[in-house]
Order: C-alpha cells, then sequence, then structure tokens
C-alpha cells in the first residue's frame, strides 16, 4: 500500500480498506470507544447524580415552603373580596345607634352602606396577594420541573446504554450528549433553584407589606431583618466573581456580573445596531440555519439523525476524549485502538476524522498523548514505566506512530512528530530489546521521510512557533545520521537530499532571525552536524532548479539578515583537498561568543556560491569527466583557499 496515495478528502478508499482489514482490526477499534465510554460514563453518571441531587432538594424545600405560603395566603385573600361576618357586625351597630336615637329623641342618624357594591380592596391587600400568590405558582412549577428533571435524567442514561455495540453506543452518546450541550439541559436544571429562590423573595416582600398594614413597629423589624439578610445574598451573589476560590455562591453567581454591566446597555446598543442590521448580520444568518436543520432534524427519528451526521458526531466525541482523558492506561489503550478504528470500517469517513483530530488544535492532544506515552518508555523520561509495560507501551506507540505517518504521509506535520517524540523514537533505537529498536528504526525511517517530503513540497512552511531553533536543528541532524540517507536509491526521486535538509534548516532558522530571538547555544546542534552535511552533499547529483531557487532565494534574505545583525565579523572556510570533509577555521574569536548567525552563514556560504555559480553555466553532463556542479564547486574552492591564505599572510581581513 502507497500511503501518498490515499484518498483523505472523502473517505472513499475507506470502505476497500475496511473490506480488507475489517476482521483483523475490530478489536483494536473497540479499543477507542471503549475509552470513550468509560469516560462518557464516568461524566453522565456524575451529571445525573447531581441532576437527582438538586431535584430531590428542590422538592423536600418546595413541599414545605409552599405550605407555608398557602397557609399565609388563607389569611390574605379575604382582604379581597366582602366579609359577611363584618356586615353583621355592621348592622348590629347600626340597629344600636337608631335605639339610642330613639330614646333620646335625637335625629336618627343616615345608615351607612352595607353591602359588597361598595366594597374596595386596600392597595396594600392586593399587592401583598399579588406576591404571595406568585411566590406559590413559582415554587410548585419548581416542584414540576424538579420531577421533569429526574425524569430526562432517567431517560438520558437509559438512551445512552441502550445499544449494545460499542461503537453504536458511543454514537448514540455522542448524539444525546450534543442535545444536552445544543439545548443548554444543565443550565435549564441551574435555572431551577434561581426560580424557587426568587419565590422566597417575593414571599419576604409580602410579609413585609402584609405587616406594613397591622403594625408599623412589627413591620419595621422584620423588615431590617429581610434587608440584613439580603445583603448577604448578594454579597454570597457577587464575591465568586471576585475570589473565584469562594464556595458560597448562589444560582446567580455565573451571570451577577455581567447582568450588572451589561443589562442597562443592551436596549441602547440594539437600538443603535438597528433591526436591518440584525436581520443581514451573518450571526443571524447561522442561527436561521441551526434553526432550518433543527425543524429538519426533528422529523427524523434518532438512528437517522446520528447516520446523518455521523462523521462530525465522531471526531467530537474523539476530540472529547482527547481532551479529557488523563490516565496513561486509558492513553495507552485509546492509542493502541486508532489504527483499528481506521481499517476496521466501521466508521464512515475514519480517515479524514483521524486527520482532523490531529490537525485540530495546535498543539495536538493527540500528539501530546502520544509524546507523553513515549516519554515513559525511555530511561530519561519523566515517568518511566516498569519493563513489561515499557516494552507493551513502547511496540503501541511505535506501530500506531508508523501507521499514522504511513496513512498521512502526504499530509506529514510537525502535529504529528513533535521534538519530544523524536528524542523518544531515537532514543528506542538503541533499546535491549530488538523488536522495540526495530520498530522504533523503521518508524523513525519512515517518519523522516515524510519530513523530508513535507520540506521539499512545501519549503515555503515554517516550524510551529513552540519549535525552537534547536529542536529544528536536531531534528534535521538526526534525519542526516539516519543510515537509510547513505543510500541514493533510498530516495529515487529526491536529488541532493542533503541540500535538502539545509534547506529545510534554513526554512526553521529565518522565522528566528527576523525576530533576532536566536541565541548563541541553539545552534550548537548545527555547528556539530554542518560539516558532516556539507561532506554528505551529492555534487554529482545536482538538485532540481526549483530546489535549487528556493535554497538561494531563503539564503539571501538569510544573508541579508546576518550582514545587518554582524557586518564586522567574518568566517573562511579551509577546504582540504582530496575526498576529506571541509575543515572551518577560526579568525576571529571562539565559536561560544560568535554571533551564531555569522556562524551558520559562513558555513553555508560555498555552498550558496557553487550553486550560483551553476545557476549560469550549462548542467549537461557527460558520461566521461565529473560533472559542471562538481568542477565548480572545486574552483570556487581553491579560490577561497588562495584568499584565505593570502589574508593570514598579510593580516587583512
Amino acid at each position: 500500500m502507497n500511503p501518498g496515495n490515499v484518498e483523505l478528502g472523502n473517505g472513499a478508499g475507506l470502505g476497500r480498506v475496511g473490506s480488507r482489514g475489517g476482521a483483523e482490526y475490530s478489536n483494536t477499534a473497540g479499543k477507542v470507544w471503549s475509552v470513550y465510554l468509560n469516560e462518557a460514563e464516568k461524566q453522565d453518571t456524575a451529571l445525573a447524580e447531581n441532576w437527582k441531587g438538586d431535584a430531590e432538594g428542590i422538592l423536600i424545600f418546595t413541599g414545605l415552603f409552599a405550605a407555608t405560603v398557602a397557609a399565609f395566603i388563607i389569611e390574605s385573600y379575604k382582604q379581597l373580596s366582602f366579609d359577611p361576618s363584618a356586615a353583621t357586625v355592621q348592622l348590629l351597630g347600626q340597629i344600636s345607634q337608631q335605639i339610642s336615637a330613639l330614646s333620646n329623641g335625637t335625629q336618627i342618624p343616615a345608615p351607612p352602606s352595607c353591602g359588597d357594591a361598595s366594597f374596595r380592596p386596600t392597595s396594600s391587600a392586593i399587592r401583598v396577594n399579588i406576591l404571595w400568590f406568585l411566590s406559590l405558582i413559582l415554587s410548585l412549577i419548581c416542584a414540576l420541573a424538579a420531577t421533569l428533571m429526574q425524569q430526562w435524567a432517567r431517560r438520558y442514561l437509559q438512551l445512552a446504554q441502550s445499544q449494545t455495540a460499542l461503537h453504536k453506543r458511543a454514537r448514540t452518546r455522542a448524539y444525546l450528549f450534543e442535545g444536552v450541550q445544543t439545548f443548554r439541559l444543565s443550565q435549564a436544571v441551574e435555572a431551577v433553584p434561581a426560580v424557587l429562590h426568587v419565590s422566597v423573595f417575593l414571599f419576604f416582600a409580602g410579609l413585609v407589606d402584609f405587616l406594613f398594614s397591622i403594625d408599623g413597629v412589627v413591620a419595621h423589624a422584620m423588615f431590617g431583618v429581610v434587608v440584613f439578610f439580603g445583603a448577604i445574598y448578594l454579597l454570597l451573589t457577587f464575591l465568586p466573581n471576585v475570589r473565584p476560590n469562594c464556595p458560597y455562591r448562589t444560582p446567580f453567581s455565573r451571570d451577577a456580573l455581567k447582568w450588572l454591566l451589561f443589562s442597562p446597555t443592551a436596549p441602547v446598543l440594539l437600538a443603535l445596531a438597528g433591526m436591518n442590521q440584525l436581520v443581514h448580520s451573518e450571526r443571524f444568518a447561522r442561527a436561521h440555519m441551526r434553526f432550518h436543520i433543527f425543524v429538519q432534524s426533528s422529523l427524523w427519528s434518532m438512528s437517522d439523525a446520528i447516520r446523518a451526521h455521523q462523521k462530525e458526531i465522531e471526531w467530537r466525541a474523539l476530540l472529547w476524549t482527547t481532551a479529557t482523558v488523563d490516565d496513561d492506561d486509558e492513553i495507552e489503550a485509546f492509542v493502541e485502538g486508532i489504527p483499528g478504528y481506521v481499517m476496521s470500517g466501521t466508521s464512515k469517513g475514519a480517515l479524514t476524522i483521524v486527520e482532523h483530530l490531529i490537525h485540530s488544535r495546535r498543539p495536538s492532544p493527540f500528539g501530546r498523548h502520544l509524546e507523553r506515552l513515549l516519554m515513559t518508555c525511555i530511561p530519561e523520561g519523566y515517568r518511566s514505566a516498569s519493563e513489561l509495560v515499557r516494552r507493551r507501551r513502547s511496540i503501541i506507540c511505535l506501530d500506531t506512530a508508523r501507521f499514522l505517518t504511513g496513512i498521512y504521509f502526504a499530509s506529514f506535520s510537525y502535529s504529528m512528530f513533535g521534538f519530544q517524540t523524536w528524542r523518544a523514537v531515537n532514543s528506542l533505537k538503541r533499546d535491549e530489546d530488538p523488536v522495540v529498536a526495530i520498530n522504533a528504526v523503521a518508524t523513525g525511517a519512515l517518519a523522516a521521510r515524510a519530513y523530508l517530503r513535507a520540506i521539499f513540497v512545501g519549503g515555503a512552511q515554517e516550524p510551529e512557533p513552540a519549535q525552537t531553533p534547536q529542536e529544528h536543528a536536531t531534528i534535521l541532524a538526526e534525519l542526516v545520521a539516519a543510515p537509510w540517507l547513505q543510500d541514493s536509491a533510498a530516495l529515487p526521486s529526491l536529488a541532493g537530499c542533503h541540500l535538502l535538509v539545509l534547506h529545510g534548516l534554513l526554512v526553521g532558522l529565518l522565522p528566528h532571525m527576523r525576530a533576532e530571538d536566536v541565541a548563541p547555544a541553539s545552534f550548537r546542534a548545527v555547528w556539530e552536524t554542518l560539516p558532516r552535511l556539507i561532506s554528505k552533499t551529492p555534487h554529482d547529483a545536482l538538485p532540481e532548479r526549483p530546489l535549487r531557487a528556493a535554497f538561494l532565494a531563503r539564503w539571501a534574505e538569510a544573508e541579508d539578515l546576518a550582514g545587518r545583525t554582524a557586518p564586522d565579523i567574518r568566517w573562511e572556510s579551509v577546504m582540504v583537498s582530496g575526498s576529506e570533509p571541509p575543515r572551518f577555521k577560526r579568525r576571529v574569536m571562539d565559536a561560544d561568543v560568535m554571533p551564531p548567525i555569522v556562524q551558520f552563514m559562513s558555513m553555508l556560504r560555498p555552498i550558496s556560491e557553487a550553486l550560483r555559480a551553476a545557476d549560469s553555466v550549462d548542467t549537461n553532463v557527460t558520461s566521461a569527466g565529473p560533472t559542471v556542479p562538481q568542477q565548480v564547486l572545486e574552483q570556487a574552492d581553491q579560490e577561497r583557499s588562495l584568499s584565505a591564505d593570502a589574508s593570514l599572510t598579510t593580516g587583512t581581513p
């Protein structure tokens, strides 16, 4: 199988791959989903327990609180209607007044109006009853919501665990969990206690108003108590926004500061924005599209919806797994299952899903997990494992890394093989276990070829910001030291492979030269590697003109940057006659205190001059005699040697 020919865009090749290797990889593919389901079940269980606990507490409090409010309402609602007993008392008083007037011979007073036609409830009675009835209704709504919360939790767990096959159960759970997040079920559950708190506040407000209509002294005393505890409640609401580690919080704590700062300005902003901009805005268009998709999806069954969005659901599930899993054993099982997941054929578009999983974030969570496992397999790692675990884990990580490098050979990047991963693989090449050593050599060789191809095809791309010049140079030094580079047949399509490495070194160096953040210690690996690189550069195999032009273009920029950095310091190289490698002599000061950019530029100057000369002559090669590039190099070397000897004799720079 040629990894460079794998279809990445639509996953069309996955069906053919899965048909050949489905039986072989079905067991290992399940390990990916088993890791996901283990983490998902932990979170789902904790989430459901929280919902059930909140619901039980709400039901208990609501039962007691609603009974209390109902007792007060029984007394307060009477103030809203005419009281017949009060009318009886009024009639008896009127009869007593008439009898007294007759006995005294005075005029009989006019009888006052009696009945419910003239009755008008007081404003205080109206306010108190509004507040208390609202409090009772909200508390009963909270009780109903609590019972619904228990039902939602049971249904969620039941549906998430309804499938028997691991990959189907994982898809179902991911689909359900996405619905929980999309419809903000957790926020809705958190809102129920907030509504219950509001009902308590309404009851206290009505109680104070009720007492003011009866006795002012008692009302003022109760009003002071309510204000005191209300201030404490406000303090507990805003304190977590000032001190995040504060354990005291209320249901309003999360959004309290946002409401305080932005709520008064919201109407003004909406008026300034205008409805026309709102309707034609990109945000409104996205919301409309989501609503349209929701309306269509609501007409489907759950299996149809999962099937329609299977690729996105699985990618989010795997990305969530890489972001949450933290145990080494679980990471090992996940890494081991990746090849089986890709090759089993149970997932449509698995090639694209895993590629997005590797390149979706910087740094890649999957690359970080692979690096973490490999670092436990080497003696200098930060958490070395036992021998049996180390051997098994080494083989698993190397097999997965080699598999991914082969599958994604055309899209190889630093996200897959970082500096620490290279370090671990190179250390495992010297392992005492021959199986581990052979796997490390094979993995390193394939990754090195992919690395060189990435430089050759996309030479303009630069290393990731997290990669230092020293790491970039060390990786390239390991590539040059690899035994497969000595065989020219290993790279039949790449002529001048060592110049390719030099070109890659320039690509990695230029961003740091532009930023002027290069330290002398960063180029120790470059200083030790360049003589070997230059001595192995095949002069009889001139690289293709595009690569030569790319190298010279970057060389010109680097030469300009180096000249502006330290124009007064010069280095010279002395080429020894014969087949010996070139030697470099220092003319001004020691290498440790020399500007590293000048060191690097002086070493590469002979090759750049030879390539410039090669661009101006005919590169046709005859069967007899040396090639034109070799002649140009020898002539340039002789001229430099003569000029160096003359300058040493005269003492001129």
